[in-house]
């Protein structure tokens, strides 16, 4: 399983599950039952701020295949999105194979709060984030 994965399942988790408002998510695939904090990059809660405030993203033409004087692209929906979001959440994603892939959505103004090097996802369940099981 990679962080890959667990995010298109978590897209089809919020297909079944819509949310009511725009949202934006940083998300970390977790493999043990402790969560480090420094996983979570400087570039990456500025950018959940950003898209508080209001972001503009140019969506890039990434190449699937280029060799052979061939290039193929994957089909874009649009070329660009202004967001400005309701909610940013920092996502991390408890997982251990073949038993659970358990998702907490922090906001990222209580994330920033956080201190020490990690912290357990026994102590996430008790701080009564929102969260749920993919």
């Amino acid at each position: 399983m990679t962080e890959r994965q667990l995010t298109s399942e978590f897209a089809n988790y919020l297909k079944k599950h819509p949310r009511e408002d725009t949202e934006v998510y940083e998300f970390k695939m977790v493999k043990s039952k402790s969560f480090a904090l420094s996983s979570v990059k400087e570039h990456q809660i500025k950018g959940l701020y950003d898209a508080l405030e209001g972001l503009w993203h140019k969506i890039s033409d990434s190449p699937i295949f280029a060799g052979m004087n061939s290039k193929f692209t994957k089909q874009k929906p649009f070329d660009a999105v202004f967001i400005k979001a309701r909610r940013a959440y920092v996502v991390p994603i408890f997982y251990e194979p073949r038993k659970f892939k358990k998702v907490f959505l922090i906001p990222v103004r209580e994330f920033v709060k956080f201190e020490g090097k990690s912290i357990k996802m026994i102590e996430l369940e008790n701080k009564g984030f929102e969260s749920f099981y993919l």
